[in-house]
């Protein structure tokens, strides 16, 4: 209607040779936009804007509502704070200085942001937590078994202590003959890695002395740690070597 009537209007005006065209365009305008494509122009219109309308709610609805997200890797998982978006809370995937944090599961929207109603307190601690554990091995493969396993999933049980000296250098024990060296270290048990030195070949089995001057000997000697014998020679017959008389028969 309104095109109509701007047409009858338009009519009646009279346009110098330099607007003509500009007349014409309107009068085409007019024409064109009669009473059913009005319509139908209306309708497009409205649902355009409809559509424009809904987007735009939509999206400062979860602006509102959604929570504050990262694409880091250190991000296990996001939640609200009673503030909204503005103050939400970003909750490392390791929990190392914060064992448990609380993330809002309802809520809703005004004015100020997101407020929530209500909380969910989650346990950022390893599964296992609590449970016995050992401790790691030490230089001896020990542990021992007095801990628990941590928030952090490590156990709070330490290796126990190696030996006193554990790894210094240490002489063998002695042999037959005192006799030690010195290439061993100090074990896990204790003792030293070295063995005493082998004893004289022989050392220990039975021998002779040697010769008198009568050449007579004794055998009740053995093999020392110097490769000598124990026995001494026999004593000489008494008088051995003293000057004598001798007498003749018949005298």
């Amino acid at each position: 209607m309104f095109f109509a009537s701007l047409k009858r209007k338009m009519k009646k005006i009279r346009f110098s040779p330099a607007s003509r065209k500009y007349t014409s365009f309107f009068a085409r305008l007019s024409s064109i936009m009669n009473k059913k494509n009005a319509q139908r122009y209306a309708i497009v219109t409205g649902l355009f804007f409809l559509t424009v309308v809904s987007a735009s709610s939509l999206f400062y609805y979860n602006e509102l509502r959604a929570p504050e997200s990262s694409s880091s890797p250190e991000v296990e998982f996001s939640s609200l704070s009673p503030s909204g978006s503005l103050g939400g809370e970003i909750l490392p995937a390791s929990c190392e200085s914060v064992p448990q944090e609380a993330h809002c599961i309802a809520g809703y929207a005004d004015k100020n942001g997101y407020v929530c109603t209500q909380y969910e307190t989650l346990n950022c601690c390893a599964a296992n937590q609590g449970q016995a554990c050992p401790s790691s091995l030490n230089a001896c493969n020990q542990t021992q078994s007095n801990g628990t396993i941590q928030c952090d999933g490590s156990c709070s049980s330490t290796p126990p202590a190696v030996p006193p000296g554990y790894g210094n250098a240490c002489p063998s024990a002695l042999n037959a003959c005192n006799q030690t060296q010195s290439n061993g270290a100090i074990q896990c048990d204790g003792s030293c890695s070295s063995t005493p030195p082998p004893l004289p070949p022989g050392y220990g089995n039975a021998c002779t002395s040697s010769l008198n001057a009568c050449s007579q000997t004794q055998s009740n000697g053995t093999i020392q740690c110097d490769n000598s014998c124990s026995s001494t020679p026999p004593a000489n017959p008494p008088g051995y070597g003293n000057a004598c008389t001798g007498s003749a028969s018949p005298a």
